[in-house]
């Protein structure tokens, strides 16, 4: 039961135009209410003498007001020892309603006796009458059963569905409307020509479906008076009133339907035409018709988001409307006001630039609501917890005002604790739905959610319990809530496992849910599909199946664009960008990921050239990813830069207006651009100045957020200091950087361990080179690999999938630490031999993810091995095994891994270069490193000139030692001198 808006239907409240206009008969005898008091507490039921009933005395009136009020009291008793909703006006209006129902039911056995010829079934008939008459329903039941019974083997098919209609009258009267259902489905199976049992079929099962397939039986039947109707009211226009609910009643059934909602507009137009031309001839009377069909369709069309100022105007009629009669008759439209006034805001705060008004029409609203319920609390607190609920969601939008969202969701949440205590039945799926909204909201503070959690699993017992009595009325939000319990465990990377359990039930549900209704529940599976997706594709064994996810997800999701391209093409290019991002993780398939992140920009640029306050962030989004993606190309850096800056643009315009909202979103983008800015060593400054701005932006958000911006810092101080340690004279300072973004995940890391001590671990890494680099800090640095080895070892031992990476990647940069020990070299090797070992295994299941690591650390290993002359064939193969596996890689991605090929080249070169018999074929590998480097330089100088001058001067230590050859060698020096000129000149 989804309470978290107000967006209502308005469903035909007026009593059932075919049965009786209750002014005119209220002299014939028929019944109403007296309502002795403003809050309804005091009700009495009066009953006038009806002449056509000529035995009818003075006392026998009083009779039937006194069992119409013992029944009006049973009724609420009824309801209180079921903890359900108790509103004493209504359930007298409800008794009373029911009995002048029957008085009609009355006329129609009269008809019947008058035709009867057989005795006993006259007695029989008279009999129902009497019973009928003096409200005496147990008695009437059992006449009627008695009736049917006889009927059974008679074939008088107009008695047998009169009856059977009288007695589901009874049962309505009696509260009991399962009872009535198949007498009312059996008299409509006997006449379904017959005009009264149709529309009071349709009208039982519309107002309390049981089934999916009663709501199918509904809108059949409305369809069935629609083809009545239609011929009548060319003769009749008294049944147009008669057509225009029917239309709109039959819409609100088909617009649930998400692919029939072009037909529900159609039933809704009609209406709305219809009812504009009684209003025309009467205006108080059919004025609010009008506004309900307007606001019925502005609820329809605005889930089409090009259509969205067309339902804003819808609302806004409505809302006149309503405000005019308002002001007439305060107490019974006031309400409406303020209902529209909710559905406009959830329209409105759409739009970004619009929340502000959005937060406008909620606060008029809930000032509506509050006036209200200080007169009629019982009726109105619920609206006002709605109205809060509403009010946070749009709040808590704004990084800055999540402290005023809480008070919102925690005035809500007492509200309807307090309501729930009293009637649990009524109130416990609200206060699920607002428990399961502030869980969202702490979520995001990392300190708090612990918090959340207990949140969560209190609305989702809540939800279990409830499904168990209603599951197809609960069941959805049994899935819901497990889909974000599931979303905030995943953060905890120990927890995975648990995160995957809970969306798998919640996709177990939304399938079994979505073969019974897959117009509705199909966008829910692609949901679930996705999330499951994202977190299973952090497991790098799994990414296959992370893959299958991300398609059916896809596939689903194309399928409903089809149809719905307005509505479902958002979540198209939502899959799409996610499923880039995994592809892209696989190096042979980057032109694949590349296709997925086009077609995902090219969907949301299309939908923000309509509505960009709303699709432009979503552009930005796929920009920045997409620039990830090329980044990843040395030779196509120009053209992520050109992304990055566009999605850079649109985020800071976005700030501007929203700084609260896309500030965060800046710095990402910021920080991205200034890892993409210092792989050109020339451009470091810059790359600097985007790193500061980000820290900047962080450090003011965190100010206000600590608990949610603090590891954004920590992230930037990290690659800050990671720059700047580039820069030997600026070590100290890098340390600082280190040393703070340390401590901030230290302190992370002591109240969420899981979470955060894989960033401590990564820190520690990189401290540890920095320091590595000063000789006499050695012993040091190595305490810092061995902190960040024991963390991540303990990490892998829960999730080897996981973290067995990282584990290699700190053996590999301790090793090399080691290695320059002379004295270390073997427990050297047998770090780097760990870290091949656990790289091959992993390569095994993932060839393109992993052998790019397994031959980095085969070059490592050749290194070494190399420096003891015994054991240079050894180092030999590890450079070949390196080389096959870089060539291999670099003929499919040349962009990417001909630098190290050029890399594996230069060190073989040196080995064979120490072999004297061997330096002719040293000088090709020299010769084809510098060819790979001088064509990387064409394209990226301030990068790859370095590695031309290095790979110069080491052709020319070569060649030197030949004499005949020092001329050369010569060339070869001048020429790297003059690179390296130029280079320190800038």
């Amino acid at each position: 039961m989804r309470r978290t808006t107000i967006c209502l239907a308005i469903w035909a409240i007026l009593p059932p135009v075919y049965a009786f206009n209750d002014q005119s008969q209220q002299a014939d005898g028929y019944c109403n209410v007296l309502v002795q008091d403003a809050d309804g507490k005091k009700v009495k039921i009066i009953c006038g003498v009806d002449p056509k009933a000529h035995q009818q005395t003075q006392q026998e009136k009083s009779e039937v007001e006194k069992k119409l009020f013992d029944l009006y009291e049973q009724r609420i008793k009824y309801l209180e020892e079921r903890n359900e909703l108790v509103d004493k006006t209504k359930i007298a209006e409800e008794v009373v309603k029911s009995y002048n129902e029957l008085r009609k039911a009355y006329e129609n056995l009269q008809a019947q006796v008058n035709a009867q010829t057989d005795e006993h079934l006259t007695q029989l008939l008279t009999e129902a009458q009497t019973a009928l008459l003096t409200a005496e329903l147990e008695k009437a039941k059992q006449i009627l059963d008695k009736l049917l019974a006889t009927l059974e083997p008679v074939a008088q098919i107009d008695l047998k569905a009169t009856v059977h209609f009288t007695q589901a009258r009874v049962a309505l009267a009696a509260f009991k409307p399962n009872e009535a259902h198949p007498h009312l489905k059996k008299a409509y199976e006997l006449r379904p020509e017959n005009f009264e049992y149709a529309i009071t079929y349709a009208d039982t099962l519309q107002k309390s479906p049981r089934t999916y397939r009663d709501r199918n039986t509904a809108i059949l039947t409305y369809q069935t008076i629609l083809n009545w109707l239609r011929p009548l009211v060319e003769t009749d226009k008294t049944r147009l009133n008669d057509l225009g609910w029917t239309l709109n009643n039959l819409a609100i059934l088909v617009a649930d339907d998400t692919t029939h909602r072009a037909e529900a507009e159609k039933y809704y137009q009609e209406a709305l035409k219809i009812r504009r031309n009684l209003a025309d001839k009467q205006p108080a009377v059919y004025l609010p018709d009008v506004a309900t069909t307007l606001n019925n369709l502005a609820k329809l069309v605005k889930g089409d988001t090009s259509r969205r100022a067309e339902a804003e105007q819808d609302y806004q009629e409505a809302l006149k409307i309503y405000r005019d009669l308002a002001d007439k008759q305060p107490a019974v439209y006031l309400p409406y006001v303020a209902m529209t006034l909710n559905n406009l805001a959830v329209l409105v705060k759409g739009d970004i630039n619009r929340r502000a008004e959005a937060e406008q029409d909620y606060q008029e609203a809930l000032k509506i609501y509050r006036d209200l319920a200080d007169k009629q609390p019982v009726v109105y607190l619920p609206y006002v917890a709605t109205t809060l609920n509403n009010l946070a969601n749009l709040v808590k939008g704004d990084t800055s005002r999540r402290a005023e969202a809480e008070k919102y969701y925690q005035e809500t949440l007492k509200i309807r604790r307090d309501l729930a205590d009293k009637q649990p039945a009524v109130y416990l799926p609200d206060v699920a739905g607002t428990l399961n909204n502030f869980a969202l909201l702490i979520a995001s503070d990392t300190s708090r959610q612990a918090e959340a959690e207990q949140d969560y699993q209190e609305a989702l017992k809540i939800r279990r319990d409830l499904a168990n009595k209603q599951p197809e009325v609960y069941l959805p939000d049994v899935a819901m809530t497990l889909n974000n319990l599931a979303l905030l465990i995943a953060s905890n990377t120990s927890r995975r496992t648990e995160a995957e359990q809970y969306y798998q039930e919640a996709l177990k549900i939304r399938r079994d849910l979505a073969n019974k209704q897959p117009e509705v529940y199909l966008p829910d599976v692609a949901m679930t599909l996705n999330n499951l997706a994202l977190l299973i594709a952090s497991n790098t064994s799994r990414r296959t199946e992370a893959e299958q996810y991300y398609q059916e997800a896809l596939k689903i999701r194309r399928d409903l664009a089809n149809t719905q391209p307005l509505v479902y093409l958002p979540d198209v290019a939502q899959t799409l960008n996610n499923f880039a991002s995994l592809v892209a993780s696989d190096t042979n398939r980057r032109a694949e990921a590349e296709q997925y992140y086009q077609e995902a920009l090219k969907i949301r640029r299309d939908l923000a050239d309509k509505q960009p306050a709303v699709y432009l962030p979503y552009v930005a989004q796929t920009l920045n990813g997409f620039a990830s993606l090329v980044a990843s190309n040395t030779s196509r850096r120009a053209e992520a830069e050109q992304y990055y800056q566009e999605a850079l643009k649109i985020r800071r315009y976005l700030a501007d207006k929203q700084p609260a909202v896309y500030l965060p979103d800046i710095a990402w983008t910021l920080n991205n651009l200034a890892n993409l800015a210092s792989k050109d060593t020339n451009r470091r400054a810059e790359a600097e100045q985007y790193y500061q701005e980000a820290l900047k932006i962080r450090r003011y958000l965190a100010d206000k957020q600590p608990a949610v911006y603090l590891p954004d810092i920590a992230w930037t101080l990290n690659n800050l200091a990671v720059l700047v340690a580039d820069d030997t004279t600026r070590r100290a300072e890098a340390e600082q950087y280190y040393q703070e973004a340390l401590k901030i995940r230290r302190y992370l890391a002591d109240e969420q361990p899981a979470v955060y001590l894989p960033y401590v671990a990564q820190t520690l890494n990189s401290f540890a080179s920095l320091v590595a680099s000063d000789t006499t800090r050695r012993a040091e640095a190595e305490r810092y690999y061995q902190e960040a080895l024991k963390i991540r070892r303990d990490l892998a031992d829960k999730q080897p999938a996981v973290y067995l990476p990282y584990v290699a990647q700190t053996l590999n940069s301790f090793a090399s630490l080691v290695a320059s020990d002379t004295n270390r070299r073997a427990e050297a090797e047998k770090f780097y031999q760990k870290a091949l070992e656990i790289r091959r295994d992993l390569a095994d299941k993932q060839p393109a993810v992993y052998l790019p690591y397994v031959a980095d650390t085969l070059y490592n290993l050749a290194v070494l091995v190399a420096s003891d002359t015994s054991r240079r064939a050894e180092s030999e193969k590890y450079y070949q095994e390196a080389l096959k596996i870089r060539c291999d890689l670099a003929d499919k991605q040349p962009a990417v891994y001909l630098p190290y090929v050029a890399q594996t080249l230069n060190g073989f070169a040196s080995l064979v270069a120490s072999d004297t018999s061997r330096r002719a074929e040293a000088e090709k590998y020299y010769q084809e490193t510098l060819k790979n480097y001088s064509d990387l330089a064409d394209k990226q100088p301030a990068v790859y000139l370095p590695y031309v001058a290095l790979t110069l001067n080491n052709l020319a230590n070569l060649l030197q030692s030949d004499t005949t050859r020092r001329a050369e060698a010569k060339k070869y020096y001048q020429e790297a001198l003059k690179i390296y000129r130029d280079l320190a000149d800038k």
